[in-house]
């Protein structure tokens, strides 16, 4: 006689055995697979998160991380004052430099020294030694921020002579309403994405593995793509919007130089110098990233509206008698010259090469402007 066919209650319990079976199998290969790769690389493989305090204007002194990529594996380390600097002993030399900025100041997956700040100061103490550049860099900040890292942390050292703020046009561009300081993640992630930012964020720290799956997406704009279909990733096209392209919304314009023009009057009431280093997008940059981002999140955009912020901001400037070095013509020139040798090929940070690129040129501006007047 043949077996009585099993029941339903059997096949769903070897079904969950099996899923079971699975699932553990799964998560041993995961395990083999992460300590492998903290094997292989020699310590951990994870995203750098430095710890806020305050209102955002400063990092934790005293920290000291390594964030490795597939193009960096550098060393953050967090002075007394909480930026990227080296610790200096006071008193601050007069006609020293304070040079405040986003994460290009910072020295965004570039070595301490390689930083366009800290090149920038080995220039200027070609002709004064004692001379020192300070770093007041912040990634993800905003003008805002840079004004209260000037007034609550370098404002009252008689030995600042200038401040130039670097003006990033993919971030520093305000909303029209913005009134006070940028949120601070986890409360900036979109409302569809925030389920997942905690599970995001916790494998970013926690997991090598997590940490070179998701590198991949750095390298293929499709799979950056899809990953943030899912939340996984930041939506490019729903945070950047191309804000400084001549289509854009122009109440964001004049709401950035209102701020602007703030952060300037400040800095020339106590009689120092201010200037503006207008730090271009990678798009701007490099003509062929730019149409391929276009096609890629089907905006349309010409090439020659892209530019449409740069140069409403370096005529405000002109207006208000504010220095400005905008860096688009050169490295569009240099990008001509020896193409995508500015810029990270897996993000749109300088590269070392960039950042020395922009501190040979910062240091002539500062010369020729003349912005510590007599102390150079």
């Amino acid at each position: 006689m043949s077996a009585a066919p099993r029941g339903i209650g059997s096949r769903l319990t070897g079904a969950a055995l099996n899923g079971v079976l699975l699932s553990a199998s799964l998560a041993a290969t995961a395990l083999m697979l992460e300590g492998g790769l903290r094997l292989f690389t020699g310590a951990r493989y994870l995203d750098v998160d430095l710890r806020l305090r305050g209102e955002g204007i400063a990092y934790a002194p005293g920290q000291i991380q390594r964030w490795k990529r597939i193009e960096w594996d550098v060393l953050y380390s967090i002075n007394s004052k909480g930026f990227r600097d080296r610790e200096y002993a006071p008193p601050t030399p007069e006609g020293s430099l304070l040079v405040v900025g986003d994460s290009f100041t910072e020295g965004y997956g570039i070595d301490f020294e390689k930083c366009y700040v800290k090149l920038l100061e080995k220039d200027l103490r070609e002709e004064r030694p004692e001379l020192r550049v300070y770093n007041g860099g912040l990634s993800g900040r905003g003008i805002p921020e840079y004004r209260r890292v000037y007034e609550e942390a370098f404002a009252s050292d008689p030995g600042i002579g200038a401040v130039v703020m670097g003006l990033d046009v993919s971030s520093d561009i305000l909303p029209a309403d913005r009134t006070g300081p940028e949120p601070a993640a986890p409360s900036a992630v979109p409302v569809r994405h925030r389920f997942f930012y905690p599970f995001k964020r916790f494998f970013s720290e926690h997991s090598v593995l997590y940490n070179f799956v998701r590198r991949p997406a750095k390298i293929s704009p499709e799979l950056r793509y899809l990953l943030e279909r899912v939340g996984l990733m930041t939506d490019y096209a729903a945070t950047t919007q191309l804000p400084f392209w001549d289509g854009g919304d122009r109440t964001r314009w004049e709401a950035t130089t209102r701020e602007l023009l703030k952060f300037a009057a400040a800095v020339n009431a106590s009689g120092r110098g201010f200037a503006v280093l207008l730090i271009a997008h990678k798009s701007q940059i490099e003509d062929d990233f730019f149409d391929y981002q276009m096609r890629l999140w089907k905006m349309n955009v010409s090439r020659e509206e892209r530019f449409g912020f740069n140069r409403y901001l370096v005529d405000f400037c002109a207006r208000n008698g504010i220095p400005v070095l905008d860096m688009t013509g050169p490295m569009r020139e240099e990008n001509a010259r020896n193409p995508k040798s500015l810029f990270f090929r897996t993000d749109g940070h300088w590269n070392p090469a960039g950042h020395a690129f922009v501190a040979a040129r910062l240091a002539e501006f500062v010369a020729e402007s003349r912005l510590l007047k007599n102390s150079i």
